[in-house]
């Protein structure tokens, strides 16, 4: 099982549905979304309302869960998903879950920091862990510089602060995939290697 986030910036272009389409054709993924322009205006109202960060942080897992509800009507195999037993029973039934990550993260998690420091990104990562899958994918709007590691990737600006840390601490592989990556029509995301 692979964990595949689909940026939210995705939803600003056409790129969206022929993502889903290549997600639609590969077994075993599960799809992270990302807070899009609904975590835009989260930050846009942090700064107007100084609303704290931890606050901020439950609004940005209730943007991820809004990508999540829009993601869903796009492809019939998409299910909305809240917790690993959903998970689990979306993809014994031959579905893909759509993970909205709220109502498992709202009460807190020690190991998630709540900060835009932790984004999607690093949410996908955490639940690969939990999950044990063999490698998460971040679909980005732009391609990654060829032989970027997570450090060099965090201080472009493609992945948040975290995910280096987190990917060094636990090792789960990963991949950022671009537009230029994107697999032809009918055709499902290629596994690693």
């Amino acid at each position: 099982m692979r964990i595949i986030k689909l940026g939210g910036s995705l939803c600003r272009g056409e790129l969206l549905d022929h993502w889903l389409e290549a997600v639609a054709r590969t077994p075993r993924l599960v799809v992270v979304p990302g807070g899009g322009p609904f975590a835009d205006t989260i930050r846009s109202a942090q700064g107007t309302w100084g609303v704290d960060d931890g606050t901020a942080h439950r609004m940005a897992l209730l943007a991820m869960d809004q990508y999540a509800l829009m993601l869903c009507p796009r492809h019939p195999r998409l299910r909305l998903t809240h917790d690993a037993a959903d998970i689990a029973a979306a993809l014994n039934s031959r579905r893909i879950p759509v993970w909205a990550p709220y109502q498992w993260l709202s009460p807190g998690h020690d190991d998630v920091t709540e900060s835009w420091d932790f984004t999607a990104d690093s949410l996908a990562l955490w639940l690969g862990i939990r999950l044990v899958a063999e490698e998460v994918l971040l679909v980005k709007s732009v391609d990654a510089p060829a032989g970027a590691d997570a450090g060099d990737l965090a201080r472009a600006g493609v992945v948040d602060a975290c995910f280096p840390m987190l990917q060094t601490r636990t090792g789960v592989p990963f991949r950022i995939l671009g537009p230029s990556d994107l697999p032809e029509v009918g055709a499902p995301i290629p596994a690693p290697g």
